[in-house]
């Protein structure tokens, strides 16, 4: 069918994910069916129906480097990744007398001698016990803790000691106090390594997983194609519309809160990984149907709420560190940690420091 249809066509447009799979799919389906003199491609990062239309207005000519890049990739694919593989199998039959599956690949067998490598150092390793000790000081009516300074005790029997003699004279002086003030950055947009470590540390999915919601995400045009390593948001994005549609949907007080804050006025943190295909992961501004799963509006809002703190202003942080003495002179030291303006960290406050106060 398509072999009668497809020669007669005036046009032939690649509309696949813009990335190496797409490019190459695209141009194989155009060179045999059809004429790639003929061809253009469209470019877009997100299945919003604005987008889309954008992306047909606005054709380019096929990309050549990346439909090169990926036959390039095929090519190696066969001469490691298949004959590799066979010759393993073969090899095993041959020395076994059985069958087995074995499977090798460019990227795959450095990544499993890596993986080997490091289980093995781990498995091999043979841990050190040591003694570390810390103390409850009340100053004021406040509680907080502090810890040696410049020494440790060298064994159990040594820490085991500072119990009694603290029993006895349960007094420290304090040797100096300093305060200061830190600026925290707000973070960039997600690429997907950085969903997947923070959906992992905060919601305790598997990167794959992580990787399948965002997908599933993407299809639903909430979110731009999430396979991407950028860390950047370009101009061409229309910062505005999205926060407009944010403010509308399930968080508009956060979104109407950063309008308020900038005055309108979006400019974004860049981080410094760059991705030629794709910017970083962003909301469309598209409303989330109810029939979202929980863990879906979960990552949903891990993107929101980092792409909403990329526009904010830094957060100040107040750190104090005390120095205290005890009687026979050893040195203690305690940290506190106060929000001082908490900036980007209102709208991902995932990232907040605890607050460790100590007394005046």
């Amino acid at each position: 069918m398509l072999s009668r249809i497809l020669p007669g066509a005036i046009l032939y447009v690649n509309a696949c994910d813009y990335d190496i799979e797409g490019s190459v799919i695209g141009f194989k389906i155009i060179e045999a069916f059809g004429d790639v003199t003929r061809a253009k491609r469209m470019k877009f990062s997100t299945l919003a129906p604005q987008d889309i239309r954008r992306a047909y207005a606005r054709m380019d000519p096929l990309d050549v480097e990346m439909i090169e890049a990926g036959m390039a990739r095929s090519e190696m694919d066969w001469l490691w990744g298949i004959n590799v593989s066979r010759a393993l199998m073969e090899a095993a039959r041959r020395a076994a007398g059985k069958r087995v599956i074995l499977s090798a690949g460019r990227v795959q067998s450095p990544t499993l001698v890596e993986a080997y490598r490091r289980w093995r150092e781990i498995n091999l390793h043979v841990p050190k016990a040591s003694v570390a000790v810390k103390i409850s000081v009340e100053k004021s009516g406040s509680v907080f803790e502090a810890r040696p300074h410049g020494w440790k005790p060298p064994s159990l029997d040594t820490a085991r000691s500072l119990k009694s003699e603290f029993r006895k004279d349960p007094w420290l002086a304090v040797d100096e106090v300093k305060s200061e003030k830190a600026s925290m950055k707000p973070p960039p947009a997600f690429n997907l390594g950085d969903l997947q470590k923070e959906a992992n540390r905060i919601l305790g999915l598997p990167p794959l997983k992580t990787q399948s919601i965002a997908e599933d995400l993407y299809l639903e045009a909430l979110i731009s194609y999430p396979r991407t390593n950028s860390q950047k948001l370009p101009p061409s994005i229309n910062y505005k519309s999205i926060i407009d549609k944010l403010a509308r949907g399930p968080f508009a007080r956060e979104a109407g809160e950063l309008l308020r804050e900038t005055g309108g006025v979006l400019r974004p943190v860049q981080g410094p990984k760059e991705d030629p295909a794709h910017p970083a992961i962003h909301p469309t501004g598209e409303t989330p149907s109810r029939s979202l799963s929980r863990e879906h509006m979960a990552v949903y809002e891990l993107i929101v709420r980092r792409f909403l703190a990329a526009f904010s202003r830094s957060a100040i942080v107040g750190k104090s560190t005390v120095l205290l003495r005890d009687s026979r002179g050893r040195g203690w030291r305690s940290e506190g940690i106060r929000i001082e303006d908490p900036g980007w960290l209102k709208y991902y406050h995932y990232s907040a420091p605890r607050e460790k106060l100590l007394p005046p």
